[in-house]
C-alpha cells in the first residue's frame, strides 16, 4: 500500500482558505441581519454574485472539517497502531465548547436581560420556546430547534459537526482497510442522496408523504455527506501526498469553481450542495498538492484562518454593534449608500478584533490541554 509513512502534520494553504471563507460568511449574514433589521437589503431586490457565497463557504467548511479529521485520524493510527476515540472527544471538546457555551451563556442568559429602545437587537426567544431552545442548544443539538440562539444563530452548523464527530473516529479506527473505508465512506454518500431524493416520489403522487420531507430536511440540515466528501479526499491524501496535479486538471477546478462561485446550481434534492462539496474538496486538493502557495500562507491570512472559528461565531455580534455604531452616526441610515460600506468594514474589523481577544485569552487557555 502506497502510504507515506511521514504523513504531514500540516497542510500548508488551509488555513489561509478557511480565513477566507470565514469573511464570506460575514458578508452574506450582514445582509440578513439587515433584512431582520428592516433595512434595503440584496435579499429583497438582489445583489452581487459575491453576498450569496456565504452559504457556499459553510459548505466549505464542512468539507474542510471533514478532510481534516480523517486525515489526522488517519495519521494517528499510522503513527500509534491505534485511534484513540476518549482523547480525540477530549480534543473536540476543548477546541468548541469554550467558544459554543459562552456564546450559549450570552444568547440565553445575559441577552434576554438586555432591555434598551435605543439599540436595534435581534428579537428575543419568545417565552413560550425558551425552555425547548435553552435545552436543546444546551445539549449541542441547535440544528433541531428553531429559534436558535439569537447572537450565534449560525451555531446550527457547529452541532452538526459535533454530532459528526461523534460517530466518525469509531467508523475510521473499526474499519481498518482503508479500501473498505473508502467504499463505506461513499456508501453514506450516496444513501443520503438517496434518501433526499426520495422525495420524488411526492411529485408524482397524490399523497404528501410528511416523513419523506422530514427526511429531506434533516439530511438537508446535517451534512454528513459534505464531510464524507472531505473525507474521501483525506484517505486519497493519506495515500498519495505527493501526487502532482496537471495543468489541465488545475484549469479544471478553477473553472468549476468559478462557474459554483458565480452562479450556484439548483438542482433540489441535495444534488446541487454534492456538487458543490465535490468541487470544494477538488479545491482543497489543489491546494493541499500545490508546491508553491505563498498567496494563502501570508502572515494575514494565517492569522485569519487561526482565529477563523472566532470570526465564525462572533460575527453576528460583530454586524449587531456595527449597525448600532453606524446608526449612532446616522440615525437616517436604510442600509444604503456610504454608510453601507462602512457597515461591511467596521463590521470586519470588531468581528476579527473580538476573535483574537477570543482567541489569545479563552481559546489558547483550553488548546493548551490538548497535547
Amino acid at each position: 500500500m502506497d502510504v507515506n509513512q511521514k504523513a504531514k502534520s500540516y497542510i500548508k494553504g488551509l488555513d489561509g482558505l478557511r480565513g477566507i471563507a470565514a469573511i464570506l460568511v460575514i458578508l452574506g449574514h450582514i445582509e440578513l441581519l439587515k433584512k431582520v433589521f428592516g433595512f434595503k437589503n440584496v435579499y429583497d431586490g438582489g445583489g452581487p454574485f459575491y453576498i450569496y457565497l456565504g452559504a457556499l463557504a459553510v459548505t466549505f467548511f464542512f468539507v474542510l472539517s471533514g478532510f481534516l479529521i480523517t486525515y489526522l485520524l488517519l495519521n494517528e493510527r499510522e503513527k500509534n497502531n491505534n485511534i484513540s476515540i476518549k482523547n480525540f472527544y477530549l480534543r473536540r471538546v476543548l477546541r468548541i465548547w469554550p467558544v459554543y457555551y459562552l456564546l450559549f451563556i450570552i444568547g440565553f442568559i445575559a441577552f434576554p436581560f438586555i432591555i434598551n429602545s435605543n439599540l436595534l437587537l435581534p428579537n428575543h426567544i419568545p417565552k413560550d420556546n425558551y425552555w425547548r431552545s435553552f435545552l436543546f442548544n444546551f445539549l449541542l443539538l441547535p440544528n433541531f430547534v428553531k429559534p436558535s440562539n439569537p447572537i450565534a444563530f449560525q451555531s446550527w452548523s457547529i452541532g452538526v459537526e459535533e454530532q459528526f464527530y461523534i460517530f466518525w473516529p469509531l467508523i475510521i479506527a473499526r474499519i481498518t482497510s482503508l479500501k473498505k473505508l473508502f467504499i463505506a465512506m461513499v456508501l453514506i454518500i450516496v444513501s443520503i442522496y438517496l434518501l433526499r431524493s426520495a422525495m420524488i416520489v411526492n411529485n408524482f403522487s397524490d399523497y404528501n408523504f410528511q416523513f419523506l420531507v422530514k427526511i429531506n430536511q434533516f439530511f438537508g440540515a446535517c451534512r454528513f455527506d459534505n464531510m464524507a466528501i472531505g473525507g474521501l479526499l483525506a484517505i486519497f491524501y493519506f495515500k498519495k501526498p505527493h501526487l502532482e496535479i496537471n495543468f489541465f486538471s488545475k484549469v479544471i477546478i478553477i473553472i468549476s469553481l468559478s462557474i459554483l462561485l458565480i452562479k450556484q446550481p439548483a438542482i433540489g434534492f441535495g444534488l446541487d450542495n454534492v456538487i458543490a462539496a465535490i468541487i470544494f474538496a477538488l479545491l482543497i486538493a489543489l491546494v493541499a498538492y500545490a508546491k508553491n502557495i505563498s498567496f494563502l500562507e501570508h502572515k494575514i491570512f494565517k492569522f485569519l484562518g487561526r482565529i477563523s472559528y472566532g470570526i465564525y461565531m462572533y460575527h453576528v455580534i460583530g454586524i449587531i454593534i456595527a449597525i448600532n455604531i453606524i446608526r449612532y452616526f446616522n440615525r437616517s441610515f436604510n442600509g444604503e449608500g456610504f454608510y453601507n460600506i462602512i457597515l461591511y468594514i467596521l463590521t470586519i474589523i470588531i468581528t476579527i478584533l473580538i476573535a483574537n481577544v477570543s482567541y489569545i485569552y479563552l481559546e489558547k487557555y483550553f488548546l493548551k490541554f490538548k497535547k
